[in-house]
């Protein structure tokens, strides 16, 4: 859903925001509702009240925040699996001989034929265990008999008959032919048995790791800065809950119908094809009601976020940079997945169409985290 993108994309423009935003709609030319960036609405005038923001005590418990035991290896492991180098091709044999492992594509036929789930590709087989070399998962009595002397490029056959009691009735009991297309032979081998060379081949051109200690060294500094950024992240929350807390904040009802309608809308578009809103959620044990109750808490939270933090904004006469809007900007577009292809793409998202709007909400946007990010550098954080 479209909407979760840009929630996550929005708390991860920069490099310490956690902070969301609400998603804006186009809506019909017929529609006489005002669109919510058509409202004026001052921060100044709307917050009666804004708290002592500077100085916020703020507690961080380090022990939420370790490296797992293990966890480079662990990682280390699935990267290499991941990426297909716990296997290395035979290169002396074309053959298969008894206890080789095969790297095929296979196709199973009922009465000539194919059978649904009987289809698979690049599965590495151990032939003497009639298994899946990677999952242990073992086969049907039989399934790896043709591949026993097959040369590499070659296709072979088997003949398969089902058990009685299987599972998938229209297969249970019936004998079945599975073609297999031989693509390889292959040794498996364990995370120790890598080496610089394969690390390098792999990853070097592309991502400048030439070695195992690079690789684990890459994985073990991923980690640290989301440790870091996780902290940040728990900083900023408690000093935005604690402003938004201890603020008087008056939110026009209007301003909030229009940023709930417009939450629902996007939610009907991208979710409701072909059905209507109550009946998606009827299907899902829910209902319209009770949903909208929890989009209206979450627009309260973010518009009072919102016009707090661009009170504070003014108060620290802050001034977004250049450079920050253009990386913040080059975020959303290339973290978008394809949703916004062009700049203006990203302001008809947020201004419900209207490209002014959207570039308006989007400033005010980054000028409150900006905000928000001065607030927490002024935070008392005691870590323990």
């Amino acid at each position: 859903m479209k909407k979760k993108i840009i929630l996550v994309l929005l708390a991860s423009m920069l490099a310490s925001q956690t902070t969301a935003c609400s998603v804006n709609l186009t809506k019909s030319a017929e529609s006489t509702q005002l669109r919510s960036g058509q409202y004026e609405i001052d921060a100044n005038k709307q917050v009666k009240k804004l708290a002592k923001y500077k100085k916020i005590p703020v507690t961080i418990d380090n022990s939420k925040y370790q490296m797992p035991e293990g966890y480079v290896d662990q990682q280390f492991e699935t990267v290499i699996k991941n990426q297909g180098l716990d296997k290395v091709e035979v290169k002396d044999h074309d053959v298969v001989r008894d206890n080789d492992i095969v790297k095929v594509d296979y196709t199973g036929y009922l009465n000539n034929k194919k059978f649904q789930g009987g289809e698979a590709t690049d599965v590495l087989i151990d032939v003497a265990k009639n298994s899946d070399a990677t999952s242990g998962t073992g086969y049907i009595e039989g399934f790896t008999n043709g591949l026993k002397g097959a040369k590499v490029g070659s296709t072979v056959s088997s003949k398969v008959t089902f058990p009685a009691n299987y599972s998938q009735k229209t297969l249970a009991g019936k004998e079945t032919t599975f073609k297999f297309k031989v693509k390889g032979i292959y040794n498996i081998i364990n995370k120790d048995q890598v080496t610089d060379e394969m690390i390098k081949e792999k990853f070097g051109s592309t991502y400048g790791v030439n070695s195992v200690a690079e690789l684990k060294k890459t994985i073990s500094d991923q980690l640290e800065s989301n440790i870091k950024q996780s902290k940040y992240q728990e900083k900023m929350n408690t000093v935005k809950d604690y402003v938004v807390k201890n603020s008087d904040i008056k939110i026009p009802k209007d301003y909030l119908n229009a940023r709930v309608r417009e939450y629902q809308e996007a939610f009907k578009k991208e979710n409701c094809k072909g059905t209507t809103l109550e009946k998606f959620f009827k299907k899902n044990n829910t209902s319209l009601k009770d949903v909208k109750k929890q989009w209206v808490k979450f627009e309260k939270e973010q518009i009072s976020f919102e016009l707090a933090f661009t009170k504070i904004a003014n108060k620290e006469k802050i001034k977004v940079k250049s450079d920050e809007r253009s990386r913040y900007i080059q975020n959303l577009m290339s973290g978008s997945n394809g949703l916004f292809k062009k700049e203006n793409d990203l302001y008809k998202y947020f201004g419900a169409g209207n490209v002014k709007e959207g570039k308006k909400y989007i400033n005010m946007l980054l000028r409150a985290q900006v905000a928000a990010d001065k607030v927490v550098s002024y935070a008392e954080v005691t870590e323990k």
